[in-house]
């Protein structure tokens, strides 16, 4: 049986991302933000460590099932949906560039964000409804005209 990290890429795959502009590393792994965004973010695990440790399975798999069966209704309302298995996530809109760093505690998540938007983070795992919700009701917050 394939593990849930094997899977999960293919589940939220859409058309492919721009290519990034510059050889950095943050660039070639960056989200391009053209519209609103919704990155799943789950820190780096290996297979042999989902196939040791059924809870970390289990967990990346809730995580996995959540984000994949929400992505049809977030498409819909216009979301590009990107998954990241890393510690930090670089994004690109236009020339700006930032980073987004998770804290310790809260290294699973999902980073939702959109031009003219500030960012919102939900942390842990939510399912597919409350990722819907949260997404529909994100975009129409009032802009952040701070920025």
């Amino acid at each position: 049986m394939a593990s849930a990290l094997a899977l999960l890429p293919l589940a939220c795959r859409g058309a492919p991302a721009p290519a990034p502009a510059g050889p950095s590393p943050a660039d070639s792994a960056a989200v391009v933000v053209a519209g609103p965004t919704v990155v799943g973010f789950f820190p780096p695990v290996t297979e042999a460590q989902t196939a040791a440790d059924e809870e970390l399975n289990a967990l990346l798999d809730d995580f996995g099932w959540h984000l994949s069966a929400a992505t049809v209704s977030l498409r819909a309302r216009g979301y590009q949906v990107e998954v990241r298995f890393t510690d930090t996530l670089y994004f690109r809109e236009g020339t700006r560039r930032w980073r987004f760093v998770p804290p310790d505690t809260a290294r699973i998540g999902y980073y939702l964000v959109a031009p003219g938007r500030a960012p919102d983070v939900l942390y842990q795992i939510h399912t597919d409804e409350e990722l819907v919700e949260r997404g529909t009701a994100y975009l129409r917050g009032p802009l952040d005209r701070g920025r």
